[in-house]
């Protein structure tokens, strides 16, 4: 029997593990910070919200900004990400099919340190907003991954044990943020989607 079919609860990573979002990420990223010629490692990033995010690869190239500057390269860079996910974004076949069955057996929601508009507008483009049950962005949480906070809201929020969840996830933080909510996890890095 595979792994999710015994759980209640199936939680998603947004971007990297529903939609395939990381390029466009690191294309907005790498406009904003344009001024400052910063190239940095995606993988350096992934999984960290847009601030804290920008915050690190500031540090990482040792450029000194005032906290109101770091909101609005945030702003920008969020802007320009959602600009570039409805221009250019598509849901693989798998995984649509995937969350449409599942949907019909389990609750399923969204844990994501994404902007919660940008989730949203993506989820309702690629009309799959109504499958999910809940989602839980940045804005709803003092601390994102790897910080376990977000899944253990979600698990308390729709009233479900941590052995009858299941976490999909794709970045080092996700699994992190997942091992300390003692959920089960799944890497879909390594993950064949059909249900």
């Amino acid at each position: 029997m595979k792994p999710w079919h015994q759980k209640d609860l199936l939680i998603f990573d947004f971007d990297g593990t529903l939609v395939n979002t990381n390029h466009l990420h690191h294309q907005a990223f790498l406009e904003v910070l344009k001024p400052w010629n910063a190239h940095f490692d995606f993988q350096d990033i992934h999984g960290l919200k847009s601030k804290d995010a920008l915050q690190k690869i500031l540090n990482q190239k040792g450029i000194d900004l005032k906290a109101k500057e770091i909101e609005e390269l945030t702003y920008q860079k969020q802007q320009l990400v959602r600009e570039l996910i409805a221009k250019n974004l598509d849901i693989s076949p798998e995984v649509y099919n995937f969350l449409v069955h599942a949907h019909q057996k389990h609750q399923l929601a969204i844990v994501s340190a994404g902007a919660s508009k940008t989730v949203s507008k993506t989820l309702e483009n690629l009309k799959i907003l109504n499958l999910f049950k809940l989602i839980i962005c940045a804005e709803d949480v003092s601390y994102t991954k790897p910080h376990p906070e977000g899944f253990l809201l979600a698990l308390k929020m729709l009233n479900v044990q941590p052995s009858f969840s299941l976490i999909f996830e794709d970045s080092e933080v996700g699994f992190m943020a997942a091992k300390a909510a003692l959920v089960e996890y799944i890497d879909v890095n390594d993950f064949d989607w059909r249900y």
